[in-house]
């Protein structure tokens, strides 16, 4: 066997344990196991970042939603407790219908799109990262920044009022 046809399967691997845990997601009973195969969905998308030469975005996926949405998430639901969190009572299936339906307009969008037939190579160290946001992207990623701002400033003025 060779080495490449090792490294496709590993990805197409990564890529079936993502698809199987985003659907795991909408069949889940309890919120609980929905939000453990939400890990799973996070950490196999890392991994696929990481076939496909992106790292600094896989270690952003694990530290931005791994460590810190998903952690968040699972804090709220031990907060709430598990007596009203445990079960969802409809739309479990009405979720696999959308998500199915969502699946075929993807791969219907896909197959759309014409591939790119030359091969390219973007650099995605931290400096060439760094010194693109602040040179070609500085308008969107301002933009960017001050809409976070203005989110947090209305969560922190929506939970005053109460």
């Amino acid at each position: 066997m060779n080495l490449v046809d090792m490294v496709d399967i590993i990805f197409i691997a990564f890529v079936c344990l993502t698809a199987f845990a985003a659907f795991a997601i909408v069949l889940a009973n309890q919120i609980l196991q929905a939000a453990y195969w939400l890990l799973c969905t996070l950490l196999g998308i890392a991994g696929i970042f990481l076939f496909l030469g992106a790292d600094f975005i896989a270690i952003a996926q694990v530290i931005a939603y791994v460590g810190g949405v998903l952690v968040l998430l699972l804090f709220g639901i031990m907060f709430v407790g598990a007596d009203t969190a445990t079960k969802r009572k409809t739309g479990r299936f009405s979720g696999l219908a959308l998500a199915s339906g969502l699946l075929l307009f993807l791969i219907w969008l896909v197959r759309l799109i014409p591939l790119c037939e030359s091969e390219f190579y973007i650099n995605t160290t931290l400096y060439d990262i760094g010194y693109q946001l602040l040179t070609n992207f500085l308008v969107p990623f301002e933009i960017a920044g001050i809409l976070l701002l203005v989110a947090l400033v209305s969560a922190v003025f929506i939970s005053a009022k109460k």
